[in-house]
């Protein structure tokens, strides 16, 4: 909760899965398409379903993120994966 996911939003099942999946395959880069394909297999969903909801559950994550990191770029769920894996998974 450290980083503001809404952890009462569907995408924040998504989140745990995207993370589970990059600390299980650090070394094998994929792309979110991929793993948003993925995920909507596994939750029996529609791939931009899980994009979206992915999307919703970390608007406060962006602003964290930006505001730490000092981030003026468009987060991206791709972003948000890599800056909370790279510092805290891998």
């Amino acid at each position: 909760y450290e980083f503001g996911f809404k952890p009462e939003v569907t995408g924040f099942d998504y989140w745990l899965y995207a993370f589970n999946y990059l600390k299980k395959n650090k070394s094998k880069h994929s792309k979110m398409e991929n793993l948003y394909n993925e995920i909507a297999e596994v939750f029996k969903v529609k791939p931009k379903n899980v994009e979206r909801c992915m999307r919703h559950c970390s608007e406060p994550v962006k602003q964290y993120l930006q505001e730490r990191y000092k981030i003026t770029a468009k987060m991206t769920n791709s972003k948000i994966l890599y800056i909370i894996g790279r510092e805290f998974l891998i």
